[in-house]
């Protein structure tokens, strides 16, 4: 089997790690590639084990329920983009009282860290601060202050499978990117003194 050196640098590069297969997330086309089944493509390597490779490459799996719920959208040039419109998902067990303009958590997490195991270097400089409330009656008077507060943030409740606390009632507040450690120690401050006795705060990164 022989081919293109184009076609045979787009093959390795998509089949070395995930990262190179989801580029089209961040808005880089899919490029097409072809090649012809006529001897080997490398010494040693057969035509099945050339087509097993490529077929552990699958991006539009993974984000198949995303792509029906027109989260994300195929355009003509073959590029994933979002479709623009808010995303609202039905089996959410979150309430968004407004959302983080700097922050892309729907590509970040719903898209690269949950489609495809990868952890954007974004959520490293995530800072955010956390109420547990310990009953739902604490939860609903922590989501009326969230309302009056006008912050970005949210309550509901924690069903995450890699969170440390699965189960239990949670609110959060985003801090500004832009700020770093110390805007989220600024934010922590303000939203300890406005929940007081509700329940226990935290600042936490990622």
């Amino acid at each position: 089997m022989t081919s293109s050196t184009s076609a045979t640098t787009f093959g390795r590069s998509l089949t070395s790690n995930h990262w190179g297969a989801t580029r089209s997330l961040l808005g880089v086309p899919l490029q097409p590639f072809s090649f012809r089944l006529e001897a080997p493509l490398y010494e040693g390597r057969n035509e099945v084990a050339f087509y097993e490779e490529l077929g552990r490459l699958d991006i539009l799996t993974p984000i198949q329920p995303d792509l029906e719920a027109q989260v994300y959208r195929i355009t003509p040039e073959g590029t994933i983009k979002p479709t623009g419109e808010p995303a609202a998902f039905s089996d959410s067990p979150w309430i968004m009282i407004k959302a983080s303009g700097d922050r892309n958590c729907l590509l970040w997490n719903r898209i690269y860290a949950q489609k495809y195991g990868i952890l954007s270097r974004n959520c490293f400089h995530c800072f955010k601060v956390v109420a547990r409330p310990g009953n739902l009656d604490q939860l609903f008077e922590i989501h009326e202050l969230q309302k009056r507060m006008g912050l970005p943030s949210k309550a509901g409740i924690e069903r995450r499978p890699w969170a440390t606390h699965k189960g239990s009632y949670a609110a959060f507040w985003y801090s500004p990117m832009s700020e770093g450690l110390e805007g989220a120690k600024k934010l922590w401050k303000i939203v300890a003194e406005a929940v007081g006795s509700l329940a226990p705060v935290i600042l936490k990164r990622a």
